[in-house]
């Protein structure tokens, strides 16, 4: 996995919709496929805010697997398809 590192989101999820913000202001608005208890896939729907002007791929299919939890939070990991790029994320819960 890339240098192991950990990256922070933060996630509000509603359904089948899920808003996400990373520490550089970027939010993205995605559709969710939970395909078990513990994985689910995220498709982005639209580009909320971009400050940085960072690279989206708007095609995405990233796979997601629940790796471990908490009160407030959980530790997944992300397959993005395009890529092949493996990421692990920390994700705090809005509650």
């Amino acid at each position: 996995m890339e240098g192991d590192e950990l990256s922070y989101i933060y996630m509000d999820r509603k359904g089948k919709s899920q808003m996400e913000e990373s520490g550089t202001g970027l939010k993205i608005k995605y559709s969710v496929n939970w395909t078990n208890e513990c994985s689910y896939t995220l498709k982005v729907t639209k580009v909320m805010e971009n400050p940085e002007e960072e690279n989206v791929n708007m095609n995405e299919i990233i796979t997601v697997k629940i790796i471990a939890t908490d009160d407030d939070h959980y530790i997944e990991e992300r397959h993005f398809a395009t890529s092949g790029k493996i990421k692990k994320q920390l994700i705090y819960i809005d509650m």
